[in-house]
């Protein structure tokens, strides 16, 4: 059983290790997976 208290523990918890993210553009996200999906495309033999 878990009690309120624990509750605002793991509230406060989540909440910091969101600020540890790394944020990112959108523009930064887009290219960054596009060069992985080219990388992977390009290692992947065509049929």
């Amino acid at each position: 059983m878990v009690t309120s208290g624990g509750n605002a523990l793991v509230s406060s918890y989540e909440n910091e290790a969101e600020e540890e993210i790394p944020r990112y553009t959108t523009k930064e996200l887009r290219d960054h997976f596009e060069r992985t999906i080219e990388e992977a495309a390009s290692q992947k033999p065509m049929k």
